[in-house]
Formats: structure tokens, sequence, C-alpha cells
């Protein structure tokens, strides 16, 4: 897992304008911090799923 700084969030999502790494937010009871989900749909209304070749925390 990347050392990257991640950015934290309060309990109504705002960034709280402090960081902490990526590793930190994923352990233990971990920390709230901005992320996204992107859905890639066809013309089917199927959804595209990248199966992870390896765990990532």
């Amino acid at each position: 897992m990347s050392d990257q700084n991640l950015i934290l969030v309060d309990e109504k999502n705002n960034p709280s304008g402090k960081y902490a790494p990526k590793r930190l937010c994923h352990s233990g009871k971990g920390l709230t911090h901005l992320a996204f989900t992107l859905l890639i749909l066809n013309n089917k209304n199927e959804v595209l799923l990248q199966d992870r070749k390896h765990l990532l925390w």
C-alpha cells in the first residue's frame, strides 16, 4: 500500500484540513477520509467490475 496522504473529513463529510497516511486510515478503527466510487455502464446498463490482482490493505 502506498504511503500517500489522504484528506480527513469530519462527521458531516467536510474536509478537516488534516491529512493522514493511507496505511493509518485503513488500519485498526481507521480514519474517515475522502474517497470516490466510479461505475462504468455499457449501453445495456451492465456494470464493469474490476477484480484486484492483490489485496491492498
